[in-house]
């Protein structure tokens, strides 16, 4: 391995596991590590059939704030991942901690269309998502974002977004 690592602070459960699996293996074929972080365990037969999928860490355990920062901060890009369940076109869920990574100015990638049309981000399939990979949207830190943001900014970001439909 190279230093190069991806770091997924968050839960992985049925509802986005395959996706999780899918961005590993696509990691792991650029030689890029991915290191899960978050409370719960992941069985370590949860990727097996996913050909490089089994490429990944698991690094269970309550991590403060202030470390989900740093983390992301070192991360080549902070993937914000779901799973086909909560992807449904212009209904489809939008998962707070994106808004917050976002509003960090961090360098995030989504499989959520519509969440990378509302906020300007890159959008890839999670395999695709690591770079070096030819088909990977480069990531991108606004530091704008930080500099402007307050709650009431963003409301008027969205409103602005939706109020042409």
């Amino acid at each position: 391995w190279t230093g190069r690592v991806v770091h997924f602070v968050g839960s992985i459960a049925w509802a986005n596991h395959r996706e999780f699996c899918e961005l590993v293996a696509g990691c792991h074929s650029v030689g890029v590590r991915v290191v899960r972080h978050g409370v719960t365990e992941i069985p370590e037969n949860l990727c097996h059939g996913v050909p490089g999928g089994d490429g990944f860490e698991d690094d269970w355990r309550q991590i403060s704030d202030e470390e989900r920062l740093r983390l992301e901060w070192a991360s080549l890009f902070v993937p914000a991942i779901q799973g086909n369940a909560t992807l449904d076109g212009s209904r489809s869920y939008i998962v707070d901690r994106l808004f917050d990574n976002v509003a960090q100015g961090e360098k995030v990638i989504t499989n959520n269309h519509y969440a990378a049309t509302l906020l300007g981000i890159p959008y890839a399939e999670p395999k695709d998502m690591c770079p070096q990979n030819e088909k990977a949207p480069v990531p991108y830190a606004d530091p704008s974002a930080v500099a402007s943001h307050t709650y009431i900014s963003r409301l008027k970001d969205m409103l602005d977004f939706f109020a042409p439909l």
